[in-house]
């Protein structure tokens, strides 16, 4: 399996690449009020409005500067504070975990469907 490794905060972690569309940098990102906690508004992409979430917010860690989105196959963009790039491997899997699947040496994976379950998109 190909994973993204990104840092959020001060963490590294990895997303599955297949569930990865694209990775962009932060464009503006229009707030909409009222919205849930984690939700940082809407940026355009190409001209389609796309959902971004606060990675850091959903894990529970310190704000980092948000300055990269990794645009999700369902168009919806985390913010992540860096990209460190693509490695290949074998994860252990984790159960009881909120947010992860798994393990990849130190590196932990994130699951989309339980990051979906949390913030209710």
């Amino acid at each position: 399996m190909m994973f993204l490794y990104v840092r959020v905060g001060n963490r590294d972690v990895a997303l599955r690449l297949e569930d990865v569309e694209e990775v962009v940098k932060k464009k503006t990102l229009t707030p909409i009020p009222l919205s849930p906690p984690g939700f940082e508004g809407v940026m355009l992409l190409r001209g389609s409005p796309v959902p971004v979430y606060s990675l850091s917010s959903i894990m529970g860690e310190e704000k980092g500067e948000g300055k990269i989105v990794v645009v999700l196959k369902e168009k919806r963009g985390l913010l992540v504070d860096e990209v460190l790039g693509i490695k290949k491997g074998e994860p252990t899997p984790l159960s009881g975990s909120e947010l992860a699947s798994g393990t990849l040496g130190d590196t932990v994976i994130l699951d989309i469907e339980k990051i979906k379950r949390r913030i209710k998109w």
